[in-house]
C-alpha cells in the first residue's frame, strides 16, 4: 500500500524527514503537494466553503483541499493508501498493519492516529486485524488509510452535502465505515504540529444574517452527534485508544 504524504512547498525539512522514516520503515510512499491560498479551488470567497456551521478559516479551506487530492488520488488508482500529513510519525508496526488490510473489503477509512479525546469505538477488536469499529469520533485525520469507495464518499459529500475543517469531515461523515487502529500507530512528532497544521493569517468577519443560519447548523449537528451516539451506545464503548510502544528511531524524542 502506498502512503501519500501531504507536504506544504515551505517544508523541506518535514519532507526530508519523511523521506528518512519511509526508507526505516519500508514504505512505498508519494508527495501529495499540499494546496495554498493561490492554488485552492474553487476560490476561498466561494460559497463553496459556506455550507458548514460556521466560516471556515483559510487555514482550514487549505487543509481541506489538501486532503481532497489525496482522495482524489486513492479513487483514480483504485487501490487504498495512507494518507499522512508530514508532520507524523509512523510506528514500526505500521508495514505489518497495512499488509493486514490491504485486501479488506469491509472497511472504508482507518484512522491510525492517537489522540488524547475518547471515541465510540467497539466492545471488542476486529477478529484479523487489531482495530475497532468507530461509531462516533472527533479527531485523527493526520493519519489514516482511505479506500477506494470511502475516497468516492468522502468526494461526493464534498460535491453534494458539505465542507467542514477535515477533522468533522470525516467523523461527521456517518455513511463512512470507519475503524481506529488499536494500538493507535501513528502520532505527531512534534506537539506544535497540532496546534498550527496549515496555519494561515485569518481574518474571518460573519454578517447579522448569516449569524442565525450558522447557528442553526450547529444545533442540528450537535442533535445529530446526540442521537448518533445514544443510538450506538449500547453496543460500544466511551474510550480512548492504547498506541503502539515500537516506533522508528529517527533521532526524535517520543
Amino acid at each position: 500500500m502506498k502512503v501519500l504524504v501531504i507536504n506544504q512547498d515551505a517544508d523541506a525539512d518535514k519532507l526530508a524527514l519523511q523521506s528518512r522514516q519511509m526508507d526505516a520503515l519500508g514504505l512505498n510512499w508519494e508527495r501529495i503537494g499540499a494546496a495554498t491560498l493561490d492554488t485552492i479551488t474553487p476560490p476561498t470567497d466561494h460559497k463553496f466553503w459556506r455550507r458548514w456551521h460556521r466560516i471556515m478559516t483559510s487555514s482550514e479551506k487549505v487543509q481541506f483541499a489538501s486532503h481532497f487530492s489525496a482522495w482524489q488520488r486513492v479513487l483514480h488508482s483504485g487501490q487504498p493508501g495512507l494518507i499522512i500529513e508530514d508532520g507524523i510519525l509512523l510506528a514500526s508496526g505500521i508495514h505489518e498493519f497495512l499488509n493486514q488490510i490491504a485486501e479488506m473489503t469491509v472497511p472504508q477509512h482507518i484512522t491510525i492516529q492517537a489522540s488524547d479525546d475518547k471515541k465510540l469505538v467497539s466492545k471488542t477488536l476486529d477478529a484479523d486485524v487489531p482495530m475497532r469499529r468507530i461509531y462516533q469520533d472527533y479527531t485523527g485525520s493526520a493519519a489514516y488509510v482511505l479506500f477506494p469507495l470511502g475516497a468516492s464518499k468522502m468526494i461526493s459529500r464534498a460535491a453534494k452535502v458539505v465542507v467542514a475543517p477535515i477533522d468533522a469531515a470525516i467523523s461527521d461523515a456517518r455513511d463512512l465505515v470507519s475503524f481506529q487502529a488499536d494500538p493507535a500507530l501513528a502520532t505527531h512528532m512534534d506537539d506544535s504540529d497540532t496546534k498550527n497544521r496549515f496555519a494561515l493569517p485569518e481574518t474571518v468577519k460573519v454578517n447579522s444574517n448569516n449569524r442565525l443560519v450558522f447557528r442553526c447548523r450547529r444545533i442540528n449537528a450537535q442533535l445529530a452527534k446526540g442521537i448518533n451516539f445514544l443510538a450506538y451506545r449500547p453496543i460500544s464503548v466511551y474510550r480512548t485508544v492504547s498506541v503502539a510502544t515500537k516506533w522508528p528511531d529517527l533521532g526524535l524524542k517520543k
